[in-house]
């Protein structure tokens, strides 16, 4: 066994360890994918995402055309007011220099401690739907894509202060490599 092969294996072995964290283990199984109240939509064809911050917290996005909708306070009630967002009437070259690339304002998520637990937040639904945010205790940046779903039931689960998921892709430039003949 050459080196190279040696250190992949070494590689693999360190990616298959579980990852240390402080963050809460939710069953995401098992989580309320209740919504209270609804508002009427528009489009009548909304979209919808949910992110889990804990077994008791979350918060759901959903898209309704050119609207937004976040149920900020977590109440599961998306007709309170200010949950539907503004919409930013920026042109193309005004978000490539203000490195916003959603279509809306959307205020931070406030952790227990009142301090800001996901920051950041942009959705662009123009191609495909992407969400970025960050979150500053664990100096993360996210970047997802297909996370919108025609139901709530259906919609998929973001996880921000969940545990780190470590995932190792190889692309072989030349199949000896592991084959012994080198």
């Amino acid at each position: 066994m050459g080196w190279f092969q040696i250190w992949m294996v070494i590689l693999a072995v360190i990616a298959s360890l579980p990852v240390m964290t402080v963050a809460e283990e939710v069953d995401l199984s098992k989580v309320d994918r209740s919504i209270q109240k609804e508002p009427l939509w528009a489009s009548g064809e909304p979209r919808y995402c949910l992110f889990v911050l804990s077994a008791e917290r979350r918060v759901w996005f959903v898209v309704d055309g050119d609207d937004l909708y976040m149920d900020v306070n977590e109440n599961g009630d998306l007709t309170d007011p200010g949950e539907k967002l503004p919409r930013l009437e920026l042109s193309d070259e005004e978000r490539r220099e203000a490195k916003n690339h959603s279509f809306w304002l959307i205020p931070d998520i406030i952790g227990t401690d009142g301090e800001p637990l996901i920051t950041n937040i942009q959705i662009n639904t123009r191609h495909r739907d992407i969400v970025y945010f960050t979150c500053p205790d664990r100096r993360d940046a996210y970047w997802t894509t297909s996370v919108f779903s025609a139901s709530p039931d259906d919609a998929p689960i973001v996880h921000p202060t969940g545990p780190h998921r470590l995932s190792l892709k190889v692309r072989l430039s030349h199949p000896a490599l592991f084959s012994g003949a080198v």
